[in-house]
């Protein structure tokens, strides 16, 4: 025993071999290295659930995972079943481990699930503060809405300046967080966004700007959620979604009996149509007879989103004829009463010359809001933008108003070419000595009466409508859109004085910008004419932020006052897919943590970087 231990002891100090306390050490290492390596195909599977929008538990989620031939009676979730998968398909060391370590070792429980779940959400959710509140500014968006389970809740994201790879300026809006909401009042709402803003870290004093629809809890100068959040943040200028103001602006605008009554029966045909796999498949079969393109039919007309109702009303006009053909064959051969009886009255009510003429209108006003209409939905417009664009469709308007006869004879010929081949007659509606529900201009001719009473009336509330909605996001830019490129070669200080004064606390001093705005005009008429950029993005670009702080820092708020809520309501439809009908219980947590991993693909969120935090 005694010559044992001299030799350890010789061994030791001639270190050939390491003492007990080393030994121990060096075991733990290596203990910790296996457990790390064990962890790494559990936290893989998890992204990948995550971001593939899978659901990861099953009705038995705990215990061993069954590695035999012969599958689990009960389903234990896919985070297991990939899991399974994965050791059946060569990963040898996975097997190895689920097959041999301890139950309190396997790291598959629906608490260590949930606990990297929380881990990814913080990695994302520190990156985008860490982001935000390394810029200038920026804006906070939001909007609300009810999941399957009727609990309300706030999509919150935020709009900033980022830099890509190579160092060049981009617009982001990354969302945040789905925040629960039980009172709607503006003043909670606003508590709301604002205490989850502190909470997540965000810098309030670069809170610039607001961006929500124009529901008066939101909007409201006294009590909306800007008004109160202004209290907080003075500078944070409350933005009406653009893209839900045209939309506001084109359903009032229709609102013209003869539109109305046209996007009606227009709806009512496609739900008619849709309504019925066998009436699809006929109308499919009489498009390809008539038209040599297979699989068309109409599209679903919806009264909210106006993009797809602008598709479907194109593809209406483009399918009419087959249309008609289709209904007139439902009135002869329909075997259900019901069905000959409703394909009978659209069909009357689609071959009258005012359902033709509006429709026809119709397709001409909405292929000129379509570009638009998609356009503000897109997150690098800025507001600048917005407005200069509306701007544009408010001109040519005025321009189609200007010559109205001209304009409107094209789209009469294209109505009565419609007409002539199902043989109806032209004519002009019928006219009493006092129409209440409808105009009643008296005319000579039916292109005159439609001119008159459709055509003009129409643009000219619509024109209304855009000027009336979109002033007040002019004043929010006054001033800023002049630092633009293509402006400010021809501007004076006079012309930004106002956004100097209003910024006056967020910059050196009014003697700074003086002398910034004169440098940067002359870097302006330094540029040729048509190469000089009209948006925000372009120009912060070429503005030197060594050289031009407080221009750049006002480059910055023009950009990231926002031009829309899309983003907002984009993250519902991840909310919809995350919550669907046999998946219809999530807690808040869990599903704000996997909306943050299946929303923000872009950001690689690493298996090292969750491994590494689970180890704190």
């Amino acid at each position: 025993m005694s010559t044992t231990l001299s030799e350890n002891f010789l061994a030791v100090r001639s270190r050939s071999q390491h003492d007990i306390l080393t030994q121990l050490d060096h075991g733990l290492k290596k203990q910790a290295e296996e457990n790390r390596k064990n962890l790494l195909p559990k936290i893989e599977t998890i992204l990948f659930c995550g971001r593939q929008k899978v659901p990861l538990r099953g009705t038995d989620g705990s215990g061993p995972i069954n590695m035999s031939k012969v599958l689990p009676f009960k389903n234990d979730g896919n985070f297991r079943a990939l899991l399974r998968m994965r050791a059946k398909c060569g990963d040898a060391a996975l097997r190895a481990h689920m097959e041999t370590s301890p139950a309190n070792v396997l790291y598959t429980s629906p608490k260590i699930q949930t606990e990297l779940i929380t881990l990814c959400r913080k990695i994302i959710q520190r990156n985008i503060v860490e982001n935000v509140n390394s810029g200038s500014c920026f804006s906070v968006l939001a909007d609300e809405a009810t999941d399957i389970s009727r609990t309300a809740y706030i999509s919150l994201c935020v709009r900033h300046v980022g830099h890509d790879t190579s160092g060049v300026p981009i617009l982001k809006e990354d969302f945040v967080d789905f925040v629960p909401v039980y009172d709607l009042t503006g003043k909670a709402l606003a508590s709301t966004i604002l205490n989850s803003l502190k909470g997540h870290g965000f810098d309030l004093k670069l809170l610039f700007g607001q961006g929500y629809d124009g529901a008066a809890s939101m909007s409201g100068h006294l009590n909306g959620v800007q008004a109160f959040i202004r209290l907080t943040a003075p500078k944070a200028l409350y933005v009406h979604c653009s893209a839900h103001s045209l939309n506001v602006a084109l359903l009032h605008a229709c609102k013209l009996p003869s539109i109305r009554n046209c996007l009606g029966t227009v709806s009512s045909t496609c739900t008619f149509v849709r309504a019925s796999p066998k009436r699809t498949n006929q109308l499919r079969d009489k498009v390809a007879d008539l038209t040599q393109e297979k699989g068309k039919s109409v599209l679903s007309f919806c009264q909210t989103r106006w993009v797809q109702s602008h598709d479907a009303l194109q593809r209406f006009l483009e399918l009419y004829v087959p249309i008609v053909q289709f209904l007139e064959y439902l009135e002869e051969e329909a075997a259900s009463s019901d069905t000959l009886s409703k394909a009978s009255q659209l069909l009357n009510a689609i071959t009258k010359p005012e359902f033709v003429v509006s429709l026809q209108i119709c397709s001409d006003l909405f292929s000129l809001t379509l570009p638009l209409c998609k356009f503000l939905q897109k997150i690098d417009c800025d507001l600048a933008q917005a407005c200069d664009h509306i701007k544009n469709v408010i001109d040519v308007l005025s321009t189609k108003m200007s010559n109205a006869e001209t304009e409107f004879h094209k789209i009469f010929l294209k109505s009565l070419s419609l007409l002539k081949i199902m043989n109806v007659e032209m004519a002009l509606p019928r006219i009493t000595g006092r129409q209440m529900q409808r105009s009643n201009v008296s005319s000579a001719t039916p292109e005159e009466y439609y001119q008159r009473n459709v055509y003009l009336p129409l643009l000219a509330d619509f024109e209304n409508q855009l000027r009336g909605r979109f002033d007040a996001h002019k004043k929010v830019v006054v001033g800023l859109n002049m630092l633009l490129l293509k402006f400010c070669a021809s501007a004076s200080l006079s012309d930004i004085d106002d956004a100097v004064q209003f910024y006056l606390g967020d910059i050196l001093s009014a003697n700074v910008i003086e002398a910034e705005f004169t440098l940067w005009v002359k870097k302006c008429c330094q540029i040729e004419e048509k190469n000089r950029p009209a948006c925000a993005l372009q120009a912060l670009e070429m503005c030197n932020r060594d050289f031009f702080p407080n221009i750049h820092r006002l480059l910055s708020i023009l950009a990231t006052l926002p031009g829309s809520t899309s983003t907002p309501e984009r993250t519902f439809s991840t909310l919809r897919r995350l919550q669907s009908y046999l998946r219809n219980h999530i807690n808040n947590d869990r599903l704000t943590r996997l909306a943050l991993l299946s929303i923000h693909r872009e950001l690689q969120v690493t298996q090292e970087q969750v491994l590494t935090e689970f180890c704190k």
